[in-house]
């Protein structure tokens, strides 16, 4: 299965780690992780031109997206809780 982060950009959902809200980059952890992965290189900006609402996890990527935190959440845990026959 696929996560859509908005526009074009789809990625594998079992590379998912957790889907975050951009709120919560005001506690200094988050802040300073994010400080640290972005100066790795590790930061994708699939927003375009639009303000990041949500940041996605992965094994080797952090991912901005424009779409809220919550509604990839949902779109998440469709994805884990639907089986096909």
């Amino acid at each position: 299965m696929f996560l859509h982060l908005g526009g074009d950009f789809i990625i594998p959902s079992d590379q998912v780690i957790g889907v975050f809200d951009i709120k919560t980059a005001k506690a200094v952890s988050t802040r300073e992780f994010l400080k640290q992965t972005h100066s790795r290189n590790m930061h994708v900006n699939v927003a375009n031109d639009q303000i990041p609402k949500a940041f996605v996890v992965t094994n080797d990527k952090i991912y901005l997206s424009a779409i809220a935190g919550a509604t990839l959440r949902r779109r998440s845990n469709f994805l884990s809780k639907t089986k096909f026959t």
